[in-house]
């Protein structure tokens, strides 16, 4: 995230290619995002990052 911007209600968001650094146009449906949207969007990066340590946690016990 390049950019973080706040108003009332909004938050604007800007990003940037991590190889260039060229500014990334995203699609205009992400102009608005209810919270619904967002509690599933960050609902799966926090449940991909729990089963990701749970698999790594899991794996090191089987090494000992």
């Amino acid at each position: 995230m390049e950019g973080l911007k706040f108003s009332s209600n909004t938050m604007q968001v800007s990003f940037v290619c991590q190889r260039c650094s060229q500014p990334l146009k995203l699609d205009t449906s992400f102009n608005v995002l209810d919270r619904m949207t967002i509690h599933e969007l960050t609902g799966m990066t926090i449940q991909s990052y729990t089963i990701l340590n749970w698999s790594l946690s899991t794996d090191r016990e089987s090494w000992s």
